[in-house]
């Protein structure tokens, strides 16, 4: 076989398990009571956020609830392509992740720790329990109701992967709010 050859026999397969995944999606996920589960809570994450949000550091909070986004959707497309884990359920079916973490649960509980403990020792402690909740309560939740999948990672190694999240999301937002802070004192 060629290159060409090759490289069409790939996207032959691709297809095939995009229409599988199509496929089982339509027939064992949607509307599933777990399918309703991952509908539901973005939207009371996003209305519960809107609530409480502190509207003076709006910018600011969303700024860092969307690099929270952009790395957990980041992971998860990586976890996934490394076939270290994947979703039994999903929202919908061409995504490659649990859409419904990467874009509300996640960032919001990121963005209320940012907002409700702004100085350091409080928001690592925070983290830090978030991390243990995430890892060793929520992914075996998940895991338990059908949603989630390990195939070679285990809870322990999500821990301090959800810490360095909310670290580097903070230092880089931190860092962006001294430089803006110090434009307005000149």
């Amino acid at each position: 076989m060629n290159e060409n050859e090759v490289f069409q026999k790939l996207i032959d397969l691709h297809s095939l398990y995009i229409q599988s995944r199509y496929a089982h999606w339509l027939q064992y996920e949607l509307y599933t009571w777990q399918w309703w589960l991952l509908i539901i809570c973005p939207i009371a994450f996003w209305l519960l956020w809107i609530k409480v949000v502190d509207r003076k550091k709006i910018i600011e909070i969303l700024l860092y609830g969307l690099l929270i986004f952009i790395f957990t959707t980041a992971m998860d497309a990586i976890g996934i392509a490394y076939l270290l884990w994947d979703y039994q359920i999903k929202t919908l079916s061409k995504l490659p992740h649990i859409f419904s973490l990467d874009t509300a649960v996640f960032p919001v509980i990121y963005m209320l720790i940012y907002q409700y403990y702004p100085r350091w020792n409080t928001y690592l402690t925070s983290i830090v329990v978030m991390s243990a909740v995430f890892s060793f309560v929520g992914e075996p939740f998940l895991a338990w109701i059908g949603i989630y999948i390990m195939l070679k990672w285990k809870y322990v190694y999500s821990f301090p992967v959800f810490i360095a999240i909310g670290i580097i999301c903070k230092v880089f937002v931190d860092w962006l709010v001294s430089i803006r802070q110090k434009n307005y004192l000149m």
